[in-house]
């Protein structure tokens, strides 16, 4: 696969990479590793979000009005 940056942000990379002793090739493997791990997880997390709502809950008046 190859991947075409902006001069801005190749430079930006490379800078980077230098900073860290690392190869530039090597950062952008990590960082999208990265990334693609996060977006996997994302699912995941909305699902707990789904589930809690599918309990019982008080409405804003029920609380209100005990």
């Amino acid at each position: 696969m190859e991947v075409h940056f902006s001069p801005e942000l190749e430079s930006k990379l490379t800078y980077s990479a230098t900073r860290q002793s690392r190869n530039p090739d090597e950062l952008v493997q990590d960082a999208v590793s990265r990334y693609i791990e996060e977006e996997a997880r994302k699912p995941e997390a909305g699902k707990g979000g789904e589930e809690a709502l599918q309990g019982e809950y008080l409405t804003r008046e029920q609380r209100s009005n005990p």
